[in-house]
C-alpha cells in the first residue's frame, strides 16, 4: 500500500474520531456559524461534512441553524446544495481514483460485484445514500468509480438531499421547540 493511501485512511479515522469526540462543539459552531454567515455558512458547513465520511450527519447543522433562526426550507435547499457540490466533488474523486484505486481495498470479485449492482441499481443507489444514514460520501465516490451517469446522478442527489434535510429539519425543529 503506497504512502498517499494510507494518509488517507488516516486523515478519514482522524475526522470521524474528531467528530465523535467533538459532536456538542460542532452543533455549538453550527448555531454560531448561521449567527455569523446565514444560510452561506449552512452550505459551507454542510459541504464540509458530507465531502468526507464521517459519522456526524449534517442534519446537525440543518436543525441547530433552524433552531438559531434560519427559515426551514431555506436552509434545507441551501444545505441541500451545499451537499449535493460535496457530492459532485465525490463524484469526481471517485471517477479520478477509478478502478485502479478502489481495487488496493478490495478484491477483484468485489470489484466486478459492486460495479454490476451500481449499474443495475445506480440511481436507487445514491437515493438510498441521500435518505438514509448511510455515508452519501461513500456513494458519490461509488457513483464516480462505476461511471453513473453524471446528470442522474446530480438529479437524485439535488431532489433526494433537499427533501432529507427539510424532513430532518421538520422533525428535529418539532422536536427541540415542543
Amino acid at each position: 500500500m503506497k504512502f498517499k493511501h494510507v494518509l488517507l485512511i488516516v486523515s478519514i479515522l482522524i475526522i470521524f474520531a474528531l467528530s465523535i469526540i467533538f459532536l456538542n462543539e460542532l452543533k455549538a459552531a453550527s448555531r454560531k456559524l448561521f449567527s455569523l454567515y446565514g444560510l452561506a455558512g449552512v452550505a459551507a458547513m454542510v459541504f464540509m461534512m458530507d465531502i468526507v465520511i464521517q459519522p456526524v450527519s449534517p442534519d446537525v447543522v440543518i436543525i441547530s441553524s433552524t433552531l438559531g433562526g434560519a427559515n426551514l426550507l431555506r436552509a434545507a435547499i441551501v444545505g441541500g446544495g451545499g451537499s449535493v457540490a460535496a457530492g459532485i466533488a465525490g463524484y469526481f474523486f471517485g471517477k479520478k481514483i477509478g478502478s485502479k484505486g478502489l481495487k488496493i481495498f478490495f478484491s477483484p470479485g468485489h470489484f466486478e460485484k459492486g460495479e454490476t449492482l451500481f449499474k443495475k441499481y445506480g440511481l436507487w443507489a445514491v437515493a438510498a445514500g441521500a435518505l438514509t444514514p448511510v455515508p452519501f460520501s461513500a456513494v458519490c465516490w461509488s457513483a464516480g468509480i462505476y461511471k453513473m451517469k453524471f446528470l442522474i446522478f446530480v438529479l437524485t442527489s439535488v431532489l433526494t438531499r433537499i427533501t432529507r434535510f427539510f424532513i430532518m429539519g421538520w422533525v428535529g425543529y418539532l422536536f427541540f421547540i415542543n
